[in-house]
């Protein structure tokens, strides 16, 4: 698969590893806004900035602008990632860029990815537990890495999220 399959994959895979493909996300934003009619939520983070638990739960909220009550600990951010009524959006894109840095080791890394694997199955199947419906809805997580290192990202996120929906696009 390559990154232009994207497009018509987004609903089979949550997460998608690519290798150093900055220019081809370019155009995959552009592509993808005109299809969602610029109700695309694109949101970058730098894996560089996602070093410690603390880095992690600040730039996650300040990507998609968690409310003022954001407590900046992992239940917080479980809540909000799965609410997100404050975006209006028909897709949520979240592209990590030098994923291969995130904190590696540990808790946190697991915590992580299970709240984005989480957010994702629960934005795909919609739900009707607030006081306004959510209709499914696209949530898709790219994972740009170093060339070479997104084998690396698959196995690790593979391991724990053994039932994970992640595919690597050449």
């Amino acid at each position: 698969m390559n990154l232009y399959d994207f497009k018509s994959q987004h609903n089979d895979y949550n997460f998608f590893v690519v290798e150093d493909k900055k220019d081809e996300l370019k155009k995959l934003k552009s592509d993808l806004s005109r299809k969602f009619h610029k109700k695309l939520y694109l949101t970058i983070l730098d894996g560089k900035k996602l070093s410690n638990r603390n880095q992690i739960l600040y730039n996650i909220g300040v990507a998609f602008k968690f409310p003022d009550y954001y407590g900046k600990n992992w239940d917080a951010f479980n809540d909000c990632i799965t609410d997100l009524d404050w975006i209006s959006a028909e897709y949520y894109l979240l592209l990590i860029n030098n994923a291969d840095k995130i904190e590696s080791q540990g808790e946190n890394f697991s915590i992580f990815f299970n709240i984005l694997e989480d957010a994702a199955k629960v934005w795909k199947k919609g739900n009707d537990f607030f006081p306004i419906a959510i209709p499914p809805t696209p949530f898709n997580i790219i994972l740009n890495t170093s060339l070479k290192k997104g084998d690396a990202i698959v196995q690790k996120i593979s391991t724990i999220l053994p039932n994970a929906k992640i595919i690597k696009i050449i």
